[in-house]
C-alpha cells in the first residue's frame, strides 16, 4: 500500500499553513484510495509540550488515514554542491514516503544534492522546489516534480514567477535558492550558480 507524507512547519508552537497541507492530503487520498473521507489535520495535530518552542518539523505519515506523527527540531541544511541529473522516468507528483530514488541519484552524482532534469526541463532538487534569480526577479521552473505548498503561495502572491527552464537557460541566472514547506524566501538557502558542478 502506498504511503505519503506531509511535512509541516511549526514555529513557537504555531502550526503553519495547515489548510494547504490538508488540501494536498485530501487530493492524494481521493486519488489513491477513492475516498472523500479524510483525516482532519486540525483535529489530529496537537503540538506536544517539547515542540512548543523554536522551529519544529512535523512529519505526518498517512495512507487512507494518519499512521504516524513526529515532531523534531528543524535546522536548515545547506548542501555545498549540486549536479544536474537527467532522468525521464522519475514520477514524484505525489509526496510518497519512498524516496529511495533520490538517495540513489545523489550517490551517483557524488554531490550533496541534485537538480533533476526530466524530459529536457529543469524540475526540482531532491527535497525542494527551485528558484533562480535574474535582474532581481526570482523564477521557478514551470515543470516541477511536485508543485509544493510554499511555491504555490509565492506564485499566488506574485513574489516569484514561473517559466519553463532548460539546462541551457541556467547561464542567464546568477543565484539559486531552495524553497519548500519549511523554507520560505527568508529562510531558503541561497547560492551563486557556480555551486552546480556540471553547469
Amino acid at each position: 500500500m502506498y504511503q505519503f507524507i506531509e511535512t509541516i512547519s511549526v514555529k513557537e508552537g504555531q502550526i503553519q499553513h495547515l489548510a494547504d497541507h490538508q488540501e494536498r492530503m485530501d487530493r492524494t487520498i481521493l486519488h489513491f484510495f477513492d475516498s472523500r473521507s479524510t483525516p482532519d489535520l486540525n483535529s489530529v495535530l496537537s503540538v506536544p509540550a517539547h515542540a512548543r518552542q523554536g522551529w519544529i518539523k512535523c512529519r505526518v505519515v498517512y495512507d487512507h488515514d494518519v499512521q504516524e506523527i513526529t515532531w523534531t527540531p528543524y535546522q536548515v541544511k545547506k548542501p555545498a554542491s549540486f549536479a544536474l541529473v537527467h532522468t525521464n522516468d522519475l514520477d514524484y507528483s505525489y509526496k510518497y514516503t519512498d524516496r529511495k530514488i533520490f538517495s540513489e541519484l545523489i550517490s551517483q552524482a557524488e554531490t550533496d544534492d541534485i537538480i533533476i532534469v526530466k524530459n529536457g526541463w529543469i524540475t526540482d532538487s531532491s527535497y525542494a522546489n527551485l528558484l533562480f534569480r535574474t535582474d532581481d526577479r526570482w523564477i521557478t521552473p514551470a515543470h516541477p516534480l511536485l508543485p509544493g505548498t510554499q511555491r504555490s503561495r509565492l506564485l499566488q502572491s506574485g513574489v516569484i514567477e514561473e517559466e519553463p527552464i532548460k539546462p541551457s537557460d541556467l547561464q542567464q541566472f546568477d543565484r539559486l535558492k531552495l524553497i519548500n514547506a519549511l523554507l520560505d524566501m527568508e529562510n531558503g538557502p541561497e547560492w551563486s550558480m557556480d555551486v552546480i558542478k556540471n553547469l
